[in-house]
């Protein structure tokens, strides 16, 4: 296995999309990987998420999905796992960006999250195209002494036969909705190819 690193965007001030290229020759790759580190946004309790674009030219392509969350208070204080049914995505006509993370609560200097997105196939036009999401955020609630690490992953594919050509990074509230989630505040974004 190669990986490949294509392009790194670090953003420095507030955007509210980010675009990456998936078509021409990163269509050549068996997969692709798309990388964050260090992010933040600029409204407290919004989630970082995608949306992607395929060869017919739209954006808002379906997805299906299913999601699993870890957490770890400080101190003990709480910690737990579960099947994470709220953050299902099923074919859905209303919302069509999908999280990556949990939310963060922003006020803390600290906090951020980091992650991946793994495309399997993105350029098969006889198949959906999957992926598999592992993200983590490290935050504060009310107080430093409720410092809190969470653990996401996810599971899905594209409800679209078209290749993908587009990936989009922009926040969103938890179901999905653009309203009031604000910018991308800052952190670095990376894709990479692998053969």
């Amino acid at each position: 296995m190669t990986v490949t690193a294509i392009t790194t965007s670090e953003i420095t001030s507030a955007t509210t999309t980010l675009d990456f290229t998936l078509s021409g020759a990163t269509a050549a790759y068996d997969e692709i990987l798309l990388t964050w580190t260090g992010v933040k946004g600029g409204v407290d309790e919004k989630h970082l998420g995608f949306q992607v674009v395929t060869s017919g030219g739209t954006h808002d392509r379906p997805i299906q999905s299913a999601a699993h969350s870890e957490w770890h208070y400080a101190h003990d204080y709480s910690k737990g796992q579960h099947y994470d049914a709220a953050r299902d995505k099923a074919h859905d006509a209303t919302y069509k960006f999908h999280a990556l993370t949990e939310g963060g609560d922003t006020h803390k200097s600290y906090s951020a999250t980091n992650g991946q997105i793994r495309f399997f196939k993105h350029s098969d036009t006889d198949f959906y195209t999957f992926f598999q999401i592992n993200s983590n955020v490290f935050e504060a609630h009310l107080s430093d002494f409720q410092q809190i690490t969470f653990n996401w992953k996810c599971a899905g594919y594209v409800r679209d036969t078209a290749a993908l050509t587009s990936f989009r990074f922009q926040y969103i509230t938890y179901n999905g909705n653009l309203t009031g989630a604000g910018d991308i505040a800052k952190g670095t974004f990376s894709l990479y190819g692998i053969s």
